[in-house]
């Protein structure tokens, strides 16, 4: 099944990125950074 990102899958999708990058990269950047993508229409998620 498909369908559209949400807020709440903020910490998911953290956690899938730092799985595949092999590190963990700084939570505080990457939610804002969503929260702002999620916010602008150019982005699907």
């Amino acid at each position: 099944m498909v369908r559209k990102g949400k807020a709440e899958d903020c910490r998911g999708i953290y956690e899938l990125i730092c799985d595949m990058e092999e590190k963990e990269l700084p939570w505080d950047v990457f939610f804002q950074m969503y929260g702002e993508m999620l916010a602008d229409s150019r982005h699907v998620f």
